[in-house]
């Protein structure tokens, strides 16, 4: 059965989503800010050039939508870009599907709502309350908070992994680049997920039978391995020299993420997921997805 679909966002995941789910002959429309990125998506998706977070987009869009996806990315990194692009933008979803009413609303949050740093497991369950959380994480937890109360028979919140996947591997990356110093210590875990799987799990989602109501889901590989232990097997891979942890080699991507002066280091469970829904990761663990990504780079 052919369903149409309106999605916000035309960056890693919206963009595949769109083009899968036309290459199927679904009706797929797109909202994005960016009409750069339009410029790259494949014929017949159907584009809107709005900001989420205003009006101007509400009357643009199709009527009749089944499913809506919501994921944008951060809008520029910045604590505003954040606000606007997650909770100001979801507020401007709630304004349009209370007349709209679609059949389903699923918006991809992140496991980054998290905050354990002692490498236990975490369920869905397990979001400290908090009376004052760090901004970022006070910001994704008041935008899902939000994607329960849209107006639609279901509401899905997919709280993604780390998202890799073609065009999207700064490890190989650096790499390639003939780094081969990295930050220590690096034994804390990564938790990661494929950018099929999770557009997999967008669409498992939207067609499982799920009772009507707010639904909460890690969605990951399940198979968490260390920074230190994935960057070995890349490099050993690579066929390059053993890579060396120091502990003075600066990391300003981990330390816009240190909870407490710790990295975030926990086992994200996405069993939930897999029992309601039936999903099961195309890539079931790291060696699995950047196999081909590997293959991809030998071909270059």
């Amino acid at each position: 059965m052919k369903e149409s679909w309106l999605i916000f966002g035309c960056g890693y995941i919206g963009r595949a989503l769109a083009e899968g789910l036309c290459a199927e002959g679904h009706a797929v429309t797109v909202v994005s800010r960016s009409e750069e990125r339009f410029a790259r998506l494949a014929p017949g998706i159907g584009a809107v050039v709005a900001d989420l977070a205003t009006s101007a987009w509400h009357e643009r869009v199709p009527a009749g939508v089944d499913f809506v996806v919501n994921c944008v990315s951060g809008g520029g990194g910045d604590l505003a870009g954040y606000r606007r692009s997650y909770v100001e933008g979801m507020a401007s979803i709630r304004r349009w599907a209370a007349a709209a009413s679609p059949r389903g609303f699923i918006y991809t949050g992140s496991t980054g709502v998290y905050p354990q740093t002692d490498g236990g497991r975490v369920f869905e369950d397990d979001v400290p309350a908090e009376e004052t959380p760090p901004p970022r994480r006070a910001i994704l937890l008041e935008a899902e908070a939000a994607a329960l109360k849209v107006s639609a028979a279901r509401r899905v919140v997919l709280r993604f992994s780390g998202l890799y996947g073609p065009g999207r591997h700064y490890l190989l990356d650096a790499l390639m680049r003939g780094e081969l110093v990295f930050p220590a210590p690096a034994d804390f875990f990564l938790n990661l997920l494929h950018r099929d799987d999770a557009v997999a799990a967008i669409r498992a989602a939207a067609e499982a039978d799920l009772p009507p109501g707010g639904h909460v889901y890690n969605v990951s590989d399940n198979a968490p391995s260390t920074k230190e232990a994935v960057i070995r097997w890349v490099a050993s891979e690579l066929g390059c020299p053993p890579p060396v942890f120091d502990e003075a080699q600066p990391d300003a991507r981990r330390q816009r993420r240190l909870v407490g002066g710790l990295p975030p280091h926990r086992i994200v469970d996405a069993s939930r997921f897999r029992r309601e829904t039936g999903w099961v990761p195309q890539y079931p663990d790291f060696q699995a997805g950047y196999r081909p990504l590997l293959e991809a780079v030998r071909r270059k």
